[in-house]
């Protein structure tokens, strides 16, 4: 892999991470960002950290999971993105 931009070079490179510092990088560099999780409701499942989720996008409409991954596609759509359904 290539290095990362500057502005995306920050304590997490050292000292763990840091996503809501890195969102606002990234958000700063021009990137728009989305959350997408998935739900494993079996018993060895990893539970999703929404609330991690939740802090690194604008609004909670920018969050997407298996409920609302249709809006995800729709959005993607919109952009005239090249999606894979």
């Amino acid at each position: 892999m290539g290095e990362r931009p500057s502005a995306f070079l920050s304590q997490s490179d050292t000292c763990g991470v840091y996503p809501e510092q890195e969102a606002r990088a990234a958000v700063a560099a021009g990137f728009l960002i989305y959350s997408v999780s998935v739900v494993d409701t079996s018993p060895q499942g990893v539970p999703v950290n929404q609330m991690m989720l939740d802090a690194i996008v604008k609004t909670p409409k920018d969050s997407f999971t298996m409920q609302n991954f249709d809006q995800l596609t729709n959005l993607v759509r919109q952009k005239n993105l090249k999606c894979l359904t």
